[in-house]
């Protein structure tokens, strides 16, 4: 039976249920027709982000402005 594929990796999930912004910018992205790929590869950069800013005492991910980025 050949697998499934997913488009979010299980180590997002957390990371996916406490930033319920990040979910709706997955789906959305789905919705608009992105491959699954690029769909995984964002929400890995937007956890890479996620550890980054939790880190360094930042606040939540959907709270960051380009000053924290910066």
């Amino acid at each position: 039976m050949a697998q499934t594929k997913t488009s979010v990796q299980p180590s997002a999930a957390n990371f996916l249920e406490d930033e319920p912004a990040v979910a709706g910018y997955l789906l959305a992205l789905r919705a608009s027709g992105r491959a699954d790929k690029t769909v995984h590869t964002y929400a890995q950069s937007l956890e890479a982000i996620r550890r980054f800013s939790v880190g360094r005492g930042m606040p939540a991910l959907a709270a960051l402005s380009t000053e924290h980025l910066r």
